[in-house]
């Protein structure tokens, strides 16, 4: 097949690999999430754009969860880095909720929250930063 059969295909829709055809739906919504809440450290339960986007999450940041091609995984985990940096707090050292938490209250204090001020019962996105 010529280059202009599959251009002309592939304005038609067609999918040639769909795993990573799959990565990219999710990575679209991860995005999304991105930008409504500032972090990827979204609770399994997490959902945008009609994608399980906390359940996606959780499955990637899985041993093996970026695919078992290993040059398809290094290219997978820096496309998540360029979102949230910190999109596995396990390789920091914490948990999700920590860090959404953590993530949350940054966001208050660069709104002009005084740390004193955040007390149990301030929520941010339905989570008490507070506490």
């Amino acid at each position: 097949m010529d280059g202009d059969r599959a251009a002309e295909l592939e304005r038609l829709g067609i999918v040639w690999d769909t795993a990573d055809h799959g990565f990219e739906t999710n990575l679209a919504a991860a995005r999304a999430y991105h930008r409504l809440h500032g972090t990827l450290a979204a609770p399994r339960g997490a959902a945008i754009l009609d994608v399980q986007v906390g359940q996606r999450l959780t499955n990637v940041r899985r041993p093996g969860g970026l695919g078992k091609d290993p040059v398809r995984a290094k290219r997978r985990a820096p496309a998540l880095a360029a979102i949230d940096a910190d999109w596995n707090p396990a390789m920091l050292g914490w948990t999700v909720d920590w860090q959404r938490h953590y993530a949350y209250l940054a966001q208050l204090l660069d709104e002009g929250a005084r740390l004193t001020a955040v007390a149990p019962g301030i929520t941010r996105h339905g989570e008490d930063i507070g506490r």
